[in-house]
Parts: C-alpha cells; structure tokens; sequence
C-alpha cells in the first residue's frame, strides 16, 4: 500500500510541476487542442531557451521525454492549483491514516480506495460547476 501512495503522489507531483510549465515557459504557446508534432517543435524552443550550464533538478518537467510530458501537461490543463493541492492534502491524509493509526495497520486498501474516490471526486467537482 505505500509504494501504491508513493506511486499516486509521484504522479500527481509531475501534474503539478507541468502545471507550473503551463503557466510559466508554455504560456504563450500552449494550446488545450495542441497536437504532437506542434508540441515536439514547441518544445524543443522551450528547451533551447531554457538551457543553461546548471544542471537541472530530477523534477524539472522539460527533463522528460516528450511524449511522457505532452501527456503530463494534457492531463494538466485539466486541474486547477486548488485541486491539485486538494489532492496532494489528501495524500498525506492517507499516509498518515496508514503509518500512524490501527485501521491503516489492519486495513490499508480501505485507506487507498478512500483516496482514490477523494481524488476523483475531487476531480470531477470542476466539471460539475
């Protein structure tokens, strides 16, 4: 159950760091219809631009591969900075519900699939409004 945790945060961390990239160096260009080959040469610009003799941290977004980081910032656009921290509150939630408390010792997947409806309700509630 916590390399299932550690997994969702994980993911949910690379969302809101491409998030980030959409609001910051993709502003201008970014599109929510963008396709593939306008998002390669994009950006390889980005990446030009940004490229400096320092050596760029792991959870830099522009680090990874462009089809992994065109699909991360597709399902980036989705969510807003109040949900993405909704979720990652919620996270914790569990991980604390699973370390530190007798029902998460007895019954962790219970702890995981209340997660995971938090997080698509959580998602879901910006399409209901």
């Amino acid at each position: 159950p916590l390399q299932t945790l550690s997994a969702i945060a994980s993911e949910f961390r690379k969302i809101i760091t491409a998030r980030e990239l959409l609001f910051s160096d993709l502003k201008k260009e970014w599109r929510s219809n963008i396709t593939y080959e306008q998002f390669t040469a994009l950006i390889k610009t980005c990446r030009t631009g940004a490229a400096t003799s320092q050596k760029k941290p792991k959870s830099d977004p522009l680090a990874m591969k462009d089809y992994p980081l065109y699909l991360t910032l597709k399902t980036a656009q989705n969510y807003t900075m109040e949900q993405l921290t909704t979720i990652m509150e919620a996270i914790l939630e569990t991980e604390i519900v699973i370390k530190s408390t007798r029902i998460g010792s007895v019954s962790p997947d219970s702890a995981l699939q209340d997660l995971v409806l938090r997080i698509c309700q959580t998602s879901s509630s910006r399409s209901s409004r």
